[in-house]
């Protein structure tokens, strides 16, 4: 599974913020949330290999969607 963190802040601010967090993502891209349909933060998007979103949540993720997106992200 490959994870890219959006945000709409410069690229600097953003990877210092995730750096912050301990947090590695595989890139970092600078665009406004709705760019890709995100109405706030966070949100989180499953995307196949095609392009196309398969699933999204929206807010902070429940211990029972947190599992889900495991299990689907290792498929």
């Amino acid at each position: 599974m490959r994870v890219v963190a959006l945000f709409p802040q410069p690229l600097l601010d953003s990877r210092t913020y995730l750096d912050n967090l301990g947090l590695n993502v595989d890139e970092i891209v600078q665009s406004p949330l709705n760019s890709v349909g995100a109405s706030g933060t966070p949100t989180l998007l499953l995307i196949d290999n095609k392009g196309a979103v398969i699933n999204s949540w929206v807010g902070k993720l429940s211990d029972d969607a947190a599992k889900e997106v495991t299990l689907r992200g290792s498929k």
